[in-house]
């Protein structure tokens, strides 16, 4: 049965890379070159345009430039991709490396144009380039771009919904701004003075579409990645699934000009959140939270279309197929998407690849048909609230509402164990 499963796994992960890298970004750029004004052109044609007019040639060329640069780190990316697929062939890392979620993990993700370019073109969706000249050019390109948010928060805000009849700060036009001025003013109603931060909220990365996008590097939080760098390829694997299925599913239907991804991660302080793996009953843990802001939840008081669990006249939820072996009677053929982000969700908790076969509630923790109006789903974080005498959560990851009523996934990320050495004056040199 082992065996199987790990064959399962491994035809799982390389679906991954042939259908989102392969379909959708590497067959855009085998197809369309570096433009338009170099498809079904020979060497000779290109030459020509690229020395018609000194200026004109000019700007090919940089265009040129940039484009192999790009290409260049979207090959690296392919083949740490490659990498990442032949560990969880073969023997999962039992070690891990410190990483920063903005510094290390979310900047190589973000510096990768051509992927975000062309994984959902299909729906008229590009990259958001973080350089105006360039966005604005690429932007000509596509009808939306794909921004990405990062916010750290505390258990209070965690736990509270965006109330949508309120857009009580200043700009608040959408929910999301709303969410962020909760993060960033937890507090009072405005006028807000600076005083009533709250040093267990920040917004570490926030991207608005027409103007420069807001970073705090300071609030950075260090996670531990089995694997190192070739792990991170696990958290991407998550985070592509998801833009995927935003596009194809729940922009069309949204009527939005963007595709927001927001990645919240709940502040831990204290370090109250621990999940159970094969190394340690109680290892230190991050909850993580992503979604977007098209893919609208179904409740009783909304018209959403996206079933977070399946009901007694047979219908079957997100949660529901989270929770489903991905071996029945061989790999099973339905649901990959979902199937990949459990694997990279056990792969990122340092999980055995015998948990991840687990089925039900083993994976997406207890079955809640739906909250109460103005309260979230907090089962992940209950489950991972454990004492000295209990063990962490055994849950991998769970399809939840988010804070602005669209589709949410969270699952842990392991937290490193730091050493302080302190020396004294007179010590002993090495």
């Amino acid at each position: 049965k082992n065996f199987s499963l790990r064959s399962a796994v491994a035809a799982i992960m390389s679906r991954n890379m042939s259908h989102n890298l392969g379909s959708h970004v590497l067959a855009r750029i085998a197809n369309r070159g570096v433009g338009d004004w170099m498809q079904n052109q020979g060497i000779s044609e290109i030459l020509k345009s690229l020395y018609k007019e000194k200026s004109e040639g000019k700007e090919l060329a940089k265009t040129l430039i940039f484009w192999s640069k790009d290409a260049q780190i979207l090959a690296l990316y392919i083949q740490q991709r490659m990498d990442f697929i032949a560990q969880i062939s073969s023997e999962w890392p039992r070690w891990s490396e410190p990483a920063y979620l903005l510094k290390n993990l979310m900047r190589s993700f973000l510096s990768q144009k051509h992927l975000l370019n062309f994984i959902a073109a299909s729906e008229n969706l590009g990259a958001h380039l973080f350089h105006e000249k360039r966005h604005l050019k690429n932007l000509t390109q596509y009808g939306g771009d794909i921004r990405f948010h990062i916010f750290l928060v505390s258990e209070k805000v965690w736990r509270k919904p965006v109330d949508p009849r309120k857009r009580n700060g200043p700009g608040a036009e959408s929910l999301l701004e709303q969410r962020k001025q909760d993060i960033q003013f937890p507090y009072k109603p405005p006028p807000w003075p600076n005083e009533v931060r709250s040093p267990h909220h920040a917004v570490l990365l926030y991207t608005p579409g027409n103007s420069q996008a807001e970073s705090s590097v300071e609030e950075d939080i260090l996670l531990a990645v089995p694997g190192g760098v070739v792990g991170y390829q696990a958290f991407y694997v998550i985070l592509e699934n998801i833009i995927r299925n935003a596009a194809k599913h729940g922009f069309p239907r949204a009527g939005a000009d963007h595709l927001d991804i927001v990645i919240e991660i709940l502040y831990d302080p204290s370090q109250k959140i621990n999940i159970k793996t094969d190394n340690d009953p109680q290892a230190p843990a991050w909850l993580i939270r992503i979604y977007d802001n098209v893919s609208i939840v179904k409740k009783r008081y909304n018209d959403g279309e996206v079933l977070l669990w399946g009901g007694k006249n047979g219908t079957r939820g997100i949660n529901d197929r989270l929770g489903t072996s991905v071996i029945q009677g061989g790999v099973k053929k339905e649901d990959w998407g979902l199937a990949e982000m459990k694997i990279a969700a056990g792969y990122l908790q340092g999980r055995s690849i015998e948990y991840i076969g687990k089925v039900d509630d083993s994976i997406t923790g207890k079955k809640i048909l739906e909250t109460p109006k103005g309260e979230l789903d907090d089962e992940m974080l209950l489950l991972a609230e454990s004492d000295d005498k209990e063990p962490g959560s055994s849950a991998i990851i769970r399809a939840v509402a988010s804070p602005i009523e669209t589709l949410g996934y969270e699952f842990y990320m392991l937290q490193p164990q730091t050493v302080g050495i302190v020396l004294t004056k007179d010590h002993d040199p090495l």
